[in-house]
């Protein structure tokens, strides 16, 4: 959905689909290799896309290891986040056990790999699935030059 390819051509694009076992003393799904955020962005810029995040919760440090400050938006930042849905894109989330989970977004609709259901964005659905916002990433095609990299990237993957 965000990328306009099949899952299964992502995961061909990335070079693998995360579930290898990476420690295996670690229970479900932490002992799994997972996709990186980079190896995300690398394939959408490869597929012509440029990726922004906006984090909904963003905090600044002015030195490593000293006090950080939580960045609070005018507006409201769940206000700020809205307008971004409208779009199309990722949401990167934490479970309520604690581990990372991405869901697609379009126009407002939720797609979630691990669901077959497609849904209205409420932040109330989100959590009622155990899904909590860290960052939404807007997907914007970038000018055509950029599509001569997918077919390069592809017939180097087959």
């Amino acid at each position: 959905m965000a990328l306009d390819i099949p899952v299964a051509q992502f995961f061909d694009l990335i070079g693998h689909d995360g579930s290898e076992l990476l420690y295996p003393e670690l229970p479900e799904p932490a002992c799994r290799r997972g996709v990186h955020v980079q190896e995300a962005i690398e394939a959408a810029w490869t597929l012509g896309f440029s990726s922004t995040p906006f984090e909904l919760f963003p905090q600044s440090r002015t030195s490593l290891g000293g006090p950080t400050h939580a960045v609070v938006f005018p507006a409201g930042n769940w206000e700020r986040f809205l307008p971004f849905l409208r779009r199309k894109g990722v949401i990167e989330c934490v479970t309520t056990s604690g581990h990372g989970h991405a869901v697609a977004f379009h126009d407002s609709v939720i797609y979630d790999p691990a669901s077959p259901i497609l849904y209205p964005w409420s932040r109330e659905a989100m959590e009622r699935r155990g899904l909590f916002t860290r960052t939404l990433w807007c997907l914007e095609s970038r000018p055509d030059e950029s599509q001569g990299e997918a077919e390069r990237r592809f017939s180097a993957v087959a």
